[in-house]
């Protein structure tokens, strides 16, 4: 489950649920000498941007899981696809729990080889694909089970 924790973390971090984040200024921030941010000014962050920064990620572009191995230090707010801080999203730790539930589910039962092999995007309030993405379900007993598919 160690792995399959890291790959989603891998994923959420190239495509995460939810690319922007906003937050109202409720006293002047300093930045600098010259840059003040009002209170009042809402300051909003492109977690799609901020996951893919050289800044904080060699490589990143590529799909690297061993990024999240337990232990390895990085700026807290290098990756923040449930948001961060007291605001943050309440169902974050449900979220994970569900995904590595369903996910080990069907990696024990089917290999999963990609179809689609370049993903458009459509930015909105949550990222989705534009178009779908599909995937070949091959059964790892050799017997014929169907999958469900969702429209997400």
């Amino acid at each position: 489950m160690i792995y399959l924790e890291m790959v989603i973390k891998e994923t959420l971090r190239l495509y995460p649920s939810v690319p922007f984040h906003s937050r109202p200024i409720i006293e002047d921030i300093k930045i600098d000498e010259n840059t003040v941010i009002p209170a009042s000014y809402t300051v909003g962050v492109f977690t799609y941007a901020l996951h893919r920064s050289k800044n904080h990620w060699d490589n990143p572009e590529e799909f690297i899981p061993e990024r999240f191995v337990p232990g390895i230090e990085r700026c807290p707010f290098s990756f923040i696809p449930f948001s961060a801080g007291p605001r943050n999203c309440i169902g974050q730790r449900y979220a994970m729990m569900e995904l590595k539930t369903i996910m080990s589910i069907v990696v024990r039962q089917c290999l999963l080889e990609p179809v689609t092999t370049s993903i458009s995007l459509d930015y909105g309030i949550t990222l989705n694909a534009a178009e779908p993405i599909i995937v070949k379900a091959i059964s790892r007993n050799g017997t014929r089970r169907m999958i469900p598919m969702m429209n997400g």
